[in-house]
């Protein structure tokens, strides 16, 4: 279910640039979309941290870097 979640979220991307045209407004939507992503990880709905030890990338370096 953590990976459906993070693959519409993937998918949701793609669409997404395939219609934006500005680097400002691809900055935003990306901005946005992480800060959903962590939303429902600190909430609970997703677990990031077992998805990211997976692939190898530790959620709090990227959140202190």
């Amino acid at each position: 279910m953590d990976f459906l979640i993070v693959i519409l979220a993937v998918v949701a991307v793609i669409i997404a640039l395939k219609f934006i045209k500005s680097a400002i407004k691809l900055i935003i939507t990306l901005f946005i979309i992480f800060l959903v992503i962590r939303y429902l990880d600190q909430n609970g709905y997703i677990d990031l941290n077992s998805m990211l030890n997976q692939i190898g990338l530790v959620w709090n370096m990227i959140l202190s870097a």
